[in-house]
């Protein structure tokens, strides 16, 4: 997947996720776009914008989008790589399946 515009610029970090699998795309920085859904931002990843935690009505919902901008189609029980509760601080992300991930503080090189 080729995202449609340039991921090079730099944005502050918010947060990053980490797991347990290393070359799982949703892992890295995530800043906060000047979009939002339901009411509130949608924080998108650094390295790979299409990777966004957008509000789902009862929590931050982790998506693919199938571009760099606008909302993921992703909610409910369709298509969600994880979920944070209405906060996104530091805890656990409920995912499916094995795999564990969690927001973190973003790491001193990253500010």
């Amino acid at each position: 997947f080729v995202p449609e515009a340039s991921t090079s610029q730099q944005h502050a970090c918010v947060f990053e996720v980490s797991s347990e699998t290393p070359n799982w795309g949703a892992n890295g920085a995530y800043y906060e776009t000047a979009e939002t859904h339901n009411g509130k931002p949608i924080y998108a990843n650094s390295d790979d914008p299409t990777f966004v935690f957008q509000f789902g009505g009862d929590g931050f919902d982790l998506c693919q989008r199938t571009r760099v901008t606008g909302p993921s189609t992703c909610g409910g029980h369709i298509g969600r790589l994880g979920f944070k509760n209405d906060v996104l601080v530091p805890g656990s992300i409920f995912t499916w399946g094995t795999r564990t991930a969690a927001v973190v503080d973003c790491s001193s090189q990253e500010a």
